[in-house]
């Protein structure tokens, strides 16, 4: 997490200046403060809109992963995934297609913000999901059905 807020092309340094702080400072501390941990975790969940969702779960915000990317994701935020997706991408090892697409946003249809992924875009992922589906399942009527 400290290495995306070092390097992350955020909106301004000041965005970023107190989490990078604040995770140093942690990080320092001889044993974790759980209590602090979870407060600073929640502090950026909040700043890049992870708060819980009730869509969280759905097909929606879904992707394939490799084991050991998956593994090494835990409960990271979506820059945080993105940056590793593009960078595995970068150095060759296999993303499939539909996984690099949701992370680079292609499937959704305002994508102004490269650094959340919000319930439109989940919406509009499953939707393409759907119309693919459609062609080889014509008589289900999509997911819904």
């Amino acid at each position: 997490m400290l290495g995306y807020f070092q390097h992350a092309k955020l909106t301004t340094d000041t965005d970023r200046q107190p989490f990078v702080e604040d995770i140093e400072r942690l990080l320092k501390q001889p044993k974790l403060d759980e209590d602090d941990f979870e407060g600073l975790y929640g502090e950026i969940c909040h700043h890049f809109g992870h708060d819980d969702v009730g869509w969280a779960d759905s097909l929606g915000n879904l992707a394939l992963l490799d084991a050991n990317t998956n593994r090494s994701y835990k409960n990271a935020l979506y820059p945080v995934k993105r940056t590793r997706i593009i960078e595995n991408d970068m150095r060759g090892i296999f993303v499939p297609i539909c996984t690099k697409n949701v992370f680079l946003k292609f499937y959704s249809r305002s994508s102004r913000d490269l650094l959340y992924w919000q319930e439109s875009d989940a919406n509009d992922y499953l939707a393409a999901i759907e119309e693919s589906l459609s062609e080889y399942l014509p008589e289900q009527g999509g997911l819904d059905a």
